[in-house]
């Protein structure tokens, strides 16, 4: 931009910024003012010092929220944003907000999205911890000492207090039967849990326990705040305008009314040294007023409306101890503080404390099922309406699902995702095993001796099978297959039986290597929606969503055929056998329900939970008496290099997802030649000449930190000198030329461009 005057030349006068590397005097950001002298600028996070030229970092600001975005302002000038405000998307309905100094990072909740979520103060790292079917998020509490997070939600027309690790795992509720929260604060040194519950403020130890009202008739309570300088419990009622304050047991209770001409609906409250902020609605102000009697207000900012939230970011507020902060008190999951010396152990949902008083332990038995948006569990005693089992959220339409008790580990399928996921029982891990290459995934069954996993995948009429973490994936049956869905596995006897919807409905069996395949039940089935097997009595059950039957048959011979359940009216998915009963979802009964009934005959009915939607799919029984048995493939994978596949009668075949079987039937051997071919994010090969070999020549490799864009490829086969090939790709994002070796180690760029995102 020029500036002209009329019949003048524009003046030649020297940037005064163009000095060191264009910051000029200052250390940071030089701007030219109207002037034309030099003004020195800081960037988010950092302060202007005295000398108007050099920037200091300073983390402490004021936070405030409204609905739509969450804003980091200047104590000393609250119209200057100190952070990157958090808007839209980000930022749906905002309820409160809190921080963690020490990872330097915000937590807010959303009303909107039902959900909690974090971000650090620079703006990035922005993920959901919790998005569980929470409803009506009201309070949220950081326990900076403890590492944990503290909120007020419903859950099944409940509400209470939750607790759950700062990365959302480990949930469990402490307080139940609250009517109205509005508000929620920790003092994770003394142990202490604060929250208003419609016009009473109330009090617990972090554990739950010693919950009590302090005061009643607060007149809407707002604001509420704990002044950790001078162990002080502040809070505005909103009804007349008044702040009062009380000592941390209650006690000496001050009621300042100076404030009670100035604030006509107070929203929230805030503490800092020797003042208090304040936010008012009608006024749509901001301000601050004397901490010791309310007196000298300020206003800081107007046409500041919808305030719901306040809170000084201070690394300073955060300090203190407790008996939780050493390897976490000696727990093995929660370690929540009830006071300055002691705490208590407490287990997430699915779990309970063994006899130490400090180590968690899962139970043995309970009820998975899955809906489109995750995964839930349910004790198998009918009368027992608690949950089994932490929700396992963030899916798009969860169908199979099954687990490896002895690494306490689920797996399910993800047919919006298009992909197969698995997660820790408590949720402390959460991984993608399988990721590409899928049509319609939606059986699953787990072969715990072995250490695979199989599944059907009815987009391409195929079976497959990987190790549990993903790898070596291989297709065992590639033909004579129409539209496979459920799968189960017989481990012990080296069985596989899936159930297919196709123009021939059918249950067929093979080995686990997919030899000797056969069709066990081909007559009077239309939909065989679920299979199950009772490793008990050596049978196998399935339920037919179009005759409306649970029928079973010996699972080796396929005779004796038998029918369970004959039912109308029903729309039945998925069947489990446990024990004496069958269990199956049922989605137009009570609009999605799971029933019981004694697996010899079904007819007298128990109905274990109801309301559960139409989008209700498979039930599967978590247990661990199911993981008996054992085979060749269970010690050092059978001897096999890749993938060892049990085919009963004490033998094995070792098979390659990569590469051929070589002489010895147990290793496997790289391919002379084959076909590579890039995505836009992944590198991936076919066979030359073998059409019929599904499975890839090498492991296909996806990585976006290397992989953006990859537009070009070019090969150099040495492997016959040095037993792998190189490979070269560019780039467009990245807009460089890298290096790999086809057995994806020893990256590196070898050429750089300045040149990027041409493409």
């Amino acid at each position: 931009m020029s500036d002209y005057s009329f019949g003048l030349p524009p003046l030649a006068t020297p940037n005064p910024c163009a000095a060191n590397a264009g910051r000029g005097p200052c250390s940071h950001m030089c701007l030219i003012n109207h002037s034309r002298s030099a003004a020195c600028a800081c960037p988010h996070l950092m302060k202007l010092s005295a000398d108007k030229k050099t920037c200091y970092e300073m983390k402490k600001f004021l936070l405030y929220a409204r609905r739509s975005e969450i804003r980091g302002v200047d104590i000393d000038n609250p119209y200057f944003n100190f952070i990157t405000a958090f808007t839209v998307p980000d930022i749906d309905d905002v309820t409160v907000i809190d921080f963690d100094a020490s990872e330097e990072r915000l937590y807010w909740t959303d009303i909107k999205t039902q959900t909690i979520k974090r971000a650090f103060i620079n703006g990035t790292g922005l993920e959901t911890v919790i998005s569980r079917d929470i409803q009506s998020i009201r309070g949220l509490a950081v326990d900076w000492v403890s590492r944990n997070l503290y909120w007020i939600s419903s859950e099944f027309d409940e509400t209470q207090i939750n607790v759950a690790r700062l990365d959302g795992s480990l949930k469990t509720s402490i307080i139940h039967g609250i009517d109205k929260p509005q508000c929620l604060t920790a003092h994770p040194v003394r142990g202490k849990l604060y929250w208003t519950d419609g016009n009473t403020i109330n009090m617990a130890n972090m554990d739950g326990s010693n919950s009590k009202i302090l005061f009643q008739n607060q007149k809407e309570p707002v604001g509420l705040s704990i002044d950790y300088v001078e162990n002080k419990l502040y809070w505005i009622s909103s009804g007349n305008g008044t702040i009062n304050r009380c000592n941390l047991d209650g006690g000496n209770l001050e009621v300042i009314e100076s404030m009670k001409e100035e604030l006509t609906k107070a929203t929230a409250l805030t503490i800092m040294d020797k003042k208090l902020w304040w936010a008012d609605h009608n006024l749509a102000q901001l301000g601050t007023c004397s901490k010791r009697d309310g007196r000298n207000p300020t206003v800081l900012r107007n046409k500041t409306s919808g305030v719901v939230h306040m809170k000084v970011y201070d690394k300073a507020a955060q300090q203190g101890s407790n008996s939780c902060q050493l390897n976490n008190g000696g727990c093995s999951q929660l370690c929540l503080p009830t006071s300055e010396t002691t705490r208590t152990c407490m287990c997430t949902v699915g779990y309970y404390l063994q006899k130490n008083r400090m180590s968690c332990q899962g139970i043995e038995s309970f009820l998975m099922y899955s809906v489109h948006e995750g995964i839930r569990g349910i004790p198998l005693e009918p009368s027992d309406k608690m949950d089994a089992l932490m929700p396992i959220s963030g899916t798009s339409f969860a169908v199979g699902i099954d687990f490896h008790a002895e690494n306490d580990t689920i797996y399910w399928t993800d047919m919006g995702f298009n992909k197969i996921s698995r997660a820790k029982r408590d949720q402390t891990w959460k991984e993608d095993i399988i990721t590409n290459g899928l049509g319609r995934v939606e059986g699953i069954a787990i072969d715990w001796i072995a250490g695979n996993i199989y599944w059907t995948d009815h987009g391409f009429n195929l079976i497959e099978v990987a190790r549990l973490n993903g790898s070596f994936r291989y297709v065992i049956i590639s033909q004579g297959l129409d539209q496979p869905r459920s799968i189960a596995v017989h481990p012990e006897k080296g069985y596989l039986f899936w159930t297919e919807w196709g123009q021939m409905p059918c249950i067929g069996k093979a080995r686990l290597d997919g030899s000797e395949k056969v069709v066990l039940v081909s007559m009077g089935i239309a939909w065989p929606n679920g299979i199950s097997i009772d490793y008990e009595e050596n049978k196998l059950y399935w339920c037919d969503a179009r005759t409306d039957k649970i029928e079973r048959i010996d699972l080796e011979t396929g005779g004796n055929r038998e029918m369970v359940l004959a039912g109308s009216n029903v729309d039945m998915f998925s069947v489990a056998v446990f024990g004496a009963y069958i269990y199956w979802s049922d989605r137009a009964h009570a609009n999605g329900s799971i029933r019981r009934g004694h697996k010899n005959d079904a007819t007298e009915t128990i109905t274990m939970r109801t309301g559960l939607g139409v989008n209700l799919k498979e039930v599967k029984i978590f247990n661990r008496v199911r993981e008996k048995g054992t085979n060749v493939c269970a010690k050092d994978n059978g001897g096999c290099q890749q993938l060892c596949l049990y085919r009963g009668n004490s033998w094995r075949t070792c098979a390659c997802a990569h590469g051929s079987l070589a002489e010895d039937g147990v290793t496997c051997r790289r391919h002379e030649g084959y076909l590579l071919y890039s995505g836009r994010t992944i590198l991936k090969s076919i066979h030359l000449s073998d059409e019929a070999n599904l499975n890839s020549p090498i492991r296909p490799y996806e990585n976006p930190h290397y992989f953006k864009n990859v537009i070009a490829l070019a090969f150099d086969y040495n492997q016959q000198r040095r037993g792998t090939n190189r490979i070269f790709y560019s780039d467009a994002h990245f807009g460089n030329i890298q290096l790999i070796k086809d057995n994806w180690e020893d990256r590196q760029v070898i050429v750089e461009s300045k040149y990027k995102n041409l493409f």
